[in-house]
């Protein structure tokens, strides 16, 4: 199987000081991730720390959720917390207001809702 993916490293917020943090303010990181998308044409994509990637049991073919996370050609309804929009070709979610609100429980919490809707695989 082919995967429509990349990587892109951020230092973490208290890394480089004001310069990293500005990263992380939610207008820019949903701006970071929406350019991302315009350009690259995901099949998803997302925000997410290695901490939150390794606690989520992710099964071959599932994508990870993260703090934004954008999946193509799925509509998300509902979420425990944060919030879900129609943005490209698919659904934009953010899992918290902010950054430092995301917990591993967030994560877990919002993968449970994705799962429920079969929205864990992008549809192709």
């Amino acid at each position: 199987m082919i995967v429509n993916s990349f990587l892109l490293d951020f230092p973490s917020p208290n890394e480089d000081g004001e310069h990293a943090d500005r990263l992380y303010r939610p207008e820019t990181a949903s701006t970071i991730i929406q350019a991302v998308v315009l350009a690259w044409e995901p099949d998803w994509a997302t925000w997410v720390t290695p901490t939150m990637r390794n606690n989520q049991g992710r099964q071959p073919g599932e994508l990870v959720v993260g703090w934004f996370t954008y999946i193509r050609g799925v509509t998300v309804t509902s979420l425990p917390a944060g919030a879900a929009r129609r943005f490209a070709d698919g659904t934009l979610i953010q899992a918290a207001p902010e950054f430092a609100d995301v917990t591993a429980d967030t994560v877990v919490a919002t993968r449970d809702a994705l799962r429920s809707q079969s929205a864990l695989q992008p549809a192709t």
